[in-house]
């Protein structure tokens, strides 16, 4: 019994020596509530006491009445500390004759920290000593992390467990975490100390004896190397790589972007990872991040791993149509209407300084449009002469293969749901911000095809499914999605008929009316861009067409209608801003949309046949000078009435007007052709010059009555 007090004792010194060493922190942190109930541990009970503050833990955590004779496992005790989002984990061997089975209750996961200032959690024992493993082990952890990732990546990823085998006493029959049971049999990846091609071939190994095998060949190549266990898929069929210097590949099975069989590559956005993240994964300062993940059928895509290698820089990080001499410098703001009317009126020799901004912003997507310079790199200044970054000859859209992105986009969506929405939507909006990145590949026609007939879809679905409140019969909300999702293209030219009974008909609070009726507008004006670039003759398309199918798709993404943003129907507001500032891994994560899309071209009917026209609408409001909606609307046939001017961010503006007696007569008229109370709201038409009629009365101009531009 001598030896084991002594070995007790230096348990317990190593654990006062870990208290000191948490105790130098000295940030406060958030209470946290441990297990405080005595628990049995085969034949002996024992308490753990209740800490308020894991800073402070009491030297004597572990007391003699926790040790069993008969246990024979490992004890693991695990101090968190929330601020700066550390977490310490110490793991002691105890001898057979001191084990202890219990594994602490109050364990919480690194995902569930609080994280302040982008740090991650942090094992800082037992840890990975390859990088490969580092990288899978702790690095991929970042994608946890619920303020940054999880809230807009839990429909679509998910970080694969792994568990690390570093020496052979780590290989056991079984594997049991805090969450679920582990079963052989499991994807073993070999991890060499310095990264190298040609290391021992990863493999499935289904039971204790293979794992051994391969630890032994492990070891005979590298004798610091170490084994990866992650779960076995054996429904992969997609495969993705992601390198944030701005590449994404995918391919089909579980190798086919890192073995280039049957891959596809696109120049996406580059993303910036914070310097813990790469430190923590065991990468050097200039290694670009790969990286990979894996999907089965109707699974999310599994982060497997995080690793190093050379950068791929698929385009510049500037846009510079031309060489120019710089006399103009501005600053991007977050005024987006206004924003897109400047980009259009910008002084030659302009040049937008976009700090921190990638090419996907929208404020570059705009520049991008009217081939206004757009650094990012490095901050101009006046005088400098800035050299073109894009080829002379840039790439043209060519409409055939538009035509073929348009076909199979409606097939995609016809084999959607409602559920598939979700999804779509993160593609199609992927494609709007990676275009300055996107144009310029070998795909860039089918994407732009896809991508605007599905989001017009969504768009359209989302329209009919607020207009069911106006039909005869009852149908839910995802039942309308699921119908329009999959109808044919002249059911969904009934979005004209959509429009006109959300601004001409009556709608109680909170239901259709104005707000809606812009959204409906915006979802027409596209699918109608989308009808008249596919049934146009010439073999490209011109850049006037490109330009306003991508500006259809940007402004209709900020619309909202009664009660917040449209699409809040299956999504989320901040994606939105996740889309625009990670728009590289965002297309990574939504990949198997683009394989599936590239898959399906070549079997793409119908081609060469036109897609039915849409009847002509016309705009009964007014276009501000920022480009935005105003409706004008009339409360009531009194003498004495309010006019109010209705803009598409919700803001509104009154007038008081008096009314003559012929404008009242013909306003009753009005009212009662259109079967509304003469006490209700009804909108005046407007002409584009802002010039507008009262039935029966003279011209009104809007510009003056409101005083506005």
């Amino acid at each position: 019994m001598g030896k084991s007090k002594q070995k007790l004792e230096k348990l317990k010194k190593e654990i006062t020596n870990a208290c000191k060493e948490i105790e130098k922190i000295k940030k406060k942190t958030r209470p946290i509530d441990f297990w405080d109930k005595p628990v049995k541990a085969t034949s002996m009970e024992y308490k753990v006491e209740k800490y308020f503050n894991p800073v402070s833990i009491p030297k004597e955590v572990i007391q003699d009445s926790i040790l069993d004779l008969k246990s024979a496992s490992v004890f693991e005790y695990k101090i968190l500390v929330p601020k700066p989002a550390e977490e310490i984990e110490f793991k002691f061997e105890i001898p057979k004759a001191f084990s202890c089975n219990y594994k602490p209750y109050w364990y919480m996961a690194p995902e569930t920290l609080t994280k302040q200032g982008g740090h991650m959690a942090v094992s800082k024992a037992n840890s990975a000593k390859t990088q490969k493993a580092k990288g899978v082990l702790i690095g991929l952890k970042y994608f946890n992390d619920e303020y940054k990732f999880r809230g807009q990546l839990c429909s679509f990823l998910k970080v694969a467990k792994h568990r690390l085998v570093k020496k052979p006493s780590d290989i056991l029959d079984q594997y049991y975490d805090y969450y679920s049971k582990g079963t052989y049999p499991f994807f073993a990846r070999p991890c060499p100390m310095e990264p190298r091609h040609g290391f021992v071939e990863s493999v499935i190994v289904k039971n204790k004896d293979e794992l051994k095998k391969l630890w032994k060949e492990v070891r005979k190549q590298d004798k610091k190397g170490e084994i990866i266990l992650g779960p076995h898929l054996p429904t992969v069929d997609k495969n993705a790589v992601y390198v944030n210097s701005g590449s994404l590949s995918i391919g089909k099975g579980h190798d086919g972007a890192t073995g280039g069989n049957d891959s596809i590559s696109f120049p996406v956005a580059p993303q910036k990872f914070p310097m813990s993240f790469r430190k923590n994964s065991g990468l050097k300062k200039t290694d670009a991040v790969y990286l990979e993940a894996v999907k089965g059928n109707g699974t999310k895509w599994q982060l497997v791993q995080a690793r190093g290698g050379p950068k791929i820089s698929a385009t510049s990080p500037d846009f510079v149509p031309k060489q120019v001499t710089v006399k103009h410098i501005v600053r991007p703001h977050n005024d987006l209407l206004r924003w897109e009317k400047e980009a259009r009126s910008f002084k030659p020799g302009t040049v937008v300084y976009g700090n921190g901004h990638t090419l996907a912003s929208h404020a570059a997507i705009h520049c991008v449009l009217n081939k206004v310079p757009f650094i990012t790199s490095s901050e101009p200044k006046i005088g400098d002469v800035v050299k073109p970054t894009q080829s002379r000859r840039s790439n043209k859209i060519n409409r055939k293969e538009f035509r073929r992105g348009v076909r199979v986009g409606l097939d995609v969506c016809k084999d959607s749901g409602s559920l598939d929405m979700e999804r779509l939507f993160y593609f199609s909006l992927s494609v709007l911000h990676n275009w300055a990145y996107l144009k310029e590949s070998s795909h860039a026609s089918w994407l732009l095809g896809s991508a605007s007939t599905i989001f017009s879809k969504i768009c359209a679905s989302l329209s009919f499914g607020e207009h069911r409140h106006k039909g005869n019969g009852y149908m839910g909300r995802s039942q309308v999605y699921s119908k329009i999702m999959r109808c044919a293209p002249k059911k969904l030219n009934g979005i004209a008929k959509v429009f006109e009974d959300f601004h001409q008909k009556h709608w109680g609070s909170g239901y259709g009316g104005k707000p809606w009726a812009t959204c409906a507008w915006y979802s027409y004006c596209l699918w109608r861009q989308v009808i008249k670039v596919y049934n146009r003759r010439g073999a490209n398309l011109s850049d006037k067409e490109v330009v306003d199918t991508i500006t259809f798709i940007n402004k209709t993404t900020n619309l909202a209608h009664n009660n917040g943003w449209w699409f809040n129907k299956f999504t989320m507001q901040s994606s939105l801003d996740f889309i625009a500032k990670d728009s590289g891994f965002v297309a990574f994560i939504v990949s198997d949309v683009y394989l599936k899309i590239y898959n399906a071209l070549p079997k793409a009917k119908n081609i060469g046949v036109a897609l039915p026209r849409i009847r002509t609408v016309k705009a009964p409001f007014y276009t501000n000078k920022d480009g935005e909606i105003a409706w004008l609307v009339i409360s009531s046939a009194r003498k004495y009435t309010d006019i109010s001017l209705w803009l598409e961010n919700g803001k509104s503006r009154c007038k008081d007007i008096k009314l003559s007696n012929r404008e009242i007569t013909y306003l009753k008229k009005r009212y009662k052709k259109e079967r509304k109370d003469i006490y209700s709201d009804l909108t005046l038409s407007v002409k584009s010059n802002g010039k507008f009629n009262i039935p029966g009365g003279r011209t009104r101009d809007l510009r003056k009555v409101f005083k506005v531009a």
